[in-house]
């Protein structure tokens, strides 16, 4: 004789009125909340009409979006609303078109920056600002330099003396004629607010503070307050590359706000110390954490030049990385691939230049192989006698990306877009 029991339904979550879910996400922390907006579309759009109720954006940007969203915010005149959105559209980067809207031909091109919504040129004869939408000049000086990077509060050149840097900090003033205070001050006429570093090796903007690392192997970190500059030593290197630190290092990464990592040639990380000021390895070169040769990860022992490129990533919870990796939350990737000629990280995806022509864009929690590969030679009627890609940066606007890509004498301005559907699809939903 079979018995049939018939047991009442639970109730769910998805039954859970919205004034009891709202009394909940209100009592949770950001990244709690964060976390709710991804279990399914009703949670969305509880958590983001909380969001606007409580003007949280930035908060839940600084949160959701690598490295705390500096880089993106640097790059952007976007809300914190609509930077946030922007920085999810990446993980829909297979479905873009990506087309040539504008292009600029140099003799010499040195380098591009891309700086809220202008892009930095810097030529052998002159420095120019270009608004990233109209593609309009706004600005040039009359300046021999290398390169030219900026944050809110100041204005960077540096200028390349064989091997070392001479870098000059210029504080923004009050008014708009930082440039030309900054090209007369080059012939001769003193500029009030300016600090320069006469050797430097390596150095990176980030959060308002430029972080160099000085003919001394001294890392210093410079940053204004209260119209003031402030230029403080935090650490030394001491280590086995001391007497050569100059063509040793590869690449220097700022970590949630302050803590700096400093990537060698050779394999070894470091992480600055701040309570013994000095430099401490975080891991070996015999075991890098990952090897990314192309689209093949190989996690064998690894001791060959890393001059190239690395990249960083907030290692995600549950994730069984090396011991030493868990203890800062981060993980580091190393790209070795003898054409590749540059590359830059924006967020969690990462840009990869060749010497033939090609762009490879990554998604780093995807990292097993590029999402997507262009080439600029794609955009050309004629060839390219050099096509080798020197230098990469991006800019966000709504709903869209801006990604500029430099030869030796080209910078081609693409635009990333997505489907119209897409687009629709996630207005409908972000508001």
């Amino acid at each position: 004789m079979d018995i049939i029991l018939e047991v009442e339904p639970t109730v769910g979550w998805d039954l859970c009125p919205a004034e009891i879910l709202i009394i909940i996400f209100e009592k949770l922390d950001i990244t709690s909340l964060r976390c709710c907006s991804l279990v399914n579309r009703r949670w969305k759009e509880i958590v983001y009409d909380i969001c606007e109720f409580k003007e949280l954006w930035k908060e839940f940007a600084e949160d959701g979006v690598a490295n705390c969203a500096v880089m993106h915010r640097s790059k952007s005149l976007l809300s914190w609303k609509d930077l946030y959105f922007n920085s999810l559209l990446w993980n829909n980067i297979k479905s873009t078109t990506i087309n040539k809207i504008n292009e600029i031909e140099k003799l010499i091109i040195k380098s591009i920056f891309v700086y809220k919504d202008n892009i930095i040129i810097v030529s052998s004869t002159n420095v120019e600002y270009y608004n990233v939408e109209s593609f309009q000049l706004v600005g040039a000086i009359s300046v021999t330099c290398d390169c030219v990077e900026e944050t809110d509060d100041m204005i960077v050149v540096g200028s390349k003396n064989n091997d070392y840097y001479r870098i000059t900090l210029f504080g923004k003033l009050d008014n708009s004629n930082n440039l030309k205070s900054i090209e007369k001050h080059f012939l001769g006429e003193t500029y009030h607010d300016a600090c320069e570093v006469s050797r430097s090796w390596r150095w990176k903007l980030h959060n308002n503070a430029c972080y160099l690392i000085d003919f001394k192997s001294i890392l210093w970190r410079a940053y204004r307050l209260d119209n003031t500059w402030h230029v403080k030593s935090l650490a030394r290197y001491f280590g086995v590359y001391q007497d050569a630190i100059e063509n040793s290092i590869s690449v220097m990464h700022i970590y949630k706000q302050q803590d700096v990592f400093v990537s060698f040639k050779f394999g070894d990380l470091m992480r600055v110390d701040r309570n013994a000021i000095e430099f401490r390895r975080v891991h070996r070169p015999e075991v890098p954490t990952h090897v990314i040769t192309g689209p093949i990860i190989d996690r064998k022992p690894y001791k060959k030049g890393l001059d190239k490129f690395n990249a960083f990533l907030s290692a995600p919870f549950g994730v069984g990385f090396d011991a030493e990796f868990t203890e800062h939350d981060l993980v580091h990737f190393y790209y070795d691939d003898p054409t590749l000629s540059c590359g830059m990280q924006h967020g969690e995806v990462v840009f990869l230049g060749y010497d033939d022509g090609r762009v490879a864009i990554i998604l780093l929690k995807n990292y097993t192989e590029p999402v997507r590969i262009i080439n600029i030679k794609d955009f050309e009627k004629y060839a390219l006698l050099d096509p080798a890609v020197t230098g990469l940066d991006v800019c966000e606007v709504k709903n869209k990306h801006m990604l500029f890509v430099k030869t030796n004498s080209k910078m081609y301005q693409l635009l990333i877009e997505y489907p119209d559907n897409l687009i629709r699809e996630q207005t409908e939903l972000w508001g």
